[in-house]
């Protein structure tokens, strides 16, 4: 988990550990980091099996006295825009689960077969309730359908359909969003209950005013919304967007050029600090998104 922009204990030590890694590390109760693979290329792919085994290895080496608990002192925390980022009051969490794809013979789609990426990639959406009451038709009948209001789309699109396996890891500009649709339409509406139907499509172009684009990705998207007419909740948010992405990453030994990625979008149920991360582009001080191109022209409250 990356704690860089955590509020509290966790961003403090983790602001402090006195040899960042790459990708990985393991550190001392004093924050001193005693195991860190620096590895690129093919080699990356071989780091993660074995971390823990290794890090435990070099764990049992070090002398007690660098293993008692307590021996940190945090620093003064830095003093950073992005630390213990916080949607607006009320506002929904969605965990977007990023899983490699690959085809087999005969069409067939399942989970990419290499050890690298065993779990999928996890980032989160924020929606804020304004979002949620704007999903919810006044008056609901079976077969009534809907656009889902623009802000959300883009939202979704720009900043959440990706393929951070392959390294395509920045969001996406306005002008490489070649297209972008979704419709709810309702599938039930009785005992208190409204449940929507999610569907929609989107495509991106990589660079489309150079010379030489990087690639394309397509996505379909399909899933359940269910809105507790009673609670006045949002309690189901079941979404798979199933992409093609044809985007050709330097290091193409990972995965082939042509190549489906697949995102889960479900309600974050729990409370833990990797629960309450911001997402991805507005966490990272190098991507510079802010909480208003984030949420867009939508309502904030």
């Amino acid at each position: 988990m990356n704690l860089e922009y955590l509020a509290g204990p966790e961003m403090e030590f983790y602001n402090a550990l006195d040899g960042p890694a790459v990708y990985a590390m393991a550190a001392t109760p004093a924050g001193k980091v005693f195991h860190s693979p620096r590895s690129r290329g093919q080699d990356q792919l071989n780091v993660f099996p074995g971390l823990a085994a290794k890090a435990w290895e070099a764990w049992r080496k070090l002398p007690e006295s660098e293993r008692a608990p307590g021996t940190f002192k945090p620093p003064q925390a830095k003093d950073s825009p992005y630390c213990g980022l916080k949607p607006p009051p009320g506002s929904l969490t969605l965990d977007a689960y990023f899983s490699p794809l690959e085809r087999k013979d005969g069409g067939e789609i399942r989970r990419f077969s290499k050890a690298r990426w065993k779990e999928p990639l996890r980032d989160h959406v924020w929606m804020t309730p304004a979002d949620v009451k704007s999903l919810v038709p006044a008056f609901a009948r079976k077969g009534d359908a809907h656009a889902v209001p623009a802000p959300i789309v883009e939202r979704f699109c720009r900043f959440h359909l990706n393929d951070p396996m392959q390294g395509h890891t920045s969001q996406w500009s306005p002008d490489e969003v070649r297209s972008k649709e979704m419709t709810l339409t309702v599938e039930e509406a009785s005992g208190g209950l409204l449940r929507l139907r999610l569907r929609g499509s989107a495509a991106f172009v990589m660079g489309p005013n150079t010379e030489d684009p990087g690639g394309e990705m397509k996505f379909r998207l399909s899933g359940i919304l269910q809105y507790n007419l009673r609670k006045q909740v949002l309690d189901r948010f079941d979404v798979v967007a199933l992409g093609e992405c044809t985007i050709k990453h330097p290091n193409d030994f990972w995965r082939p050029a042509l190549h489906p990625v697949g995102v889960a979008f479900t309600l974050t149920r729990g409370n833990a600090p990797a629960d309450r991360l911001a997402p991805v582009f507005m966490a990272f001080q190098g991507y510079g998104v802010s909480l208003t191109e984030y949420f867009g022209s939508g309502p904030r409250d």
